[in-house]
């Protein structure tokens, strides 16, 4: 089945994954003009059509908010208007499979603006524990669960395309073990309370 990955959390790539994977695409253009960009391109370059495609997988978060609105609501609507599966994957796991499968294990993943989010997990079978915030407040809670290395060693260098094709891949592994497929449950990861939330709590008083 051929899955159609999308990530728009950072940086706009589109990949398109079956057996093996069969193209990516990136664009520094905005999210809103540069998902059709990539789609239509690892589509050209693959020689597939939308027909072809069997699953959506989309990233769902943290990330850049605007981004991840679009690349979700894209998701959904192709999804909804072609009658396919969308499994959502988050950006920790993204990061997490590309990294060391040790413990403690932090997943990295930068805000849109200046601070990060961070996923830790002490050891397995431990809970994740989840912060967000400025450098400082990052290194800490990683220093707290027992690693003393600065943040920077743990925050993962993507090459162009590969957070798409790890969207890709493993949002075909989830929906082959059963995960959430309804186009109508996907979920947007802001990774903290949406800033228009908090702006309209604050005139609210």
């Amino acid at each position: 089945m051929m899955t159609l990955g999308v990530s728009t959390s950072q940086s706009v790539e589109v990949a398109l994954h079956g057996d093996c994977l069969k193209a990516t695409a990136s664009t520094d253009v905005q999210a809103l003009d540069g998902l059709l960009i990539c789609i239509k391109r690892v589509l050209r370059e693959s020689g597939c059509t939308r027909s072809d495609i069997g699953l959506l997988a989309v990233c769902k978060g943290p990330g850049s908010f605007t981004g991840l609105r679009i690349g979700v609501a894209f998701a959904k609507a192709f999804a909804q208007a072609r009658d396919l599966p969308v499994i959502g994957v988050s950006a920790y796991d993204i990061v997490d499979a590309a990294g060391e499968k040790t413990y403690p294990r932090i997943a990295v993943v930068r805000a849109s603006r200046s601070g990060y989010y961070l996923r830790v997990q002490g050891a397995s079978g431990d809970c994740p524990k989840f912060f967000h915030g400025a450098e400082p407040v990052c290194e800490a809670a990683a220093r707290d669960a027992g690693c003393d290395a600065p943040l920077a060693t743990y925050i993962k260098a993507f090459a162009s395309g590969e957070r798409a094709e790890s969207v890709a891949r493993l949002g075909g592994e989830l929906f082959s073990d059963g995960a959430e497929s309804d186009w109508r449950r996907l979920d947007i990861d802001y990774g903290q309370r949406p800033n228009s939330v908090v702006n309209w709590e604050n005139r609210r008083g």
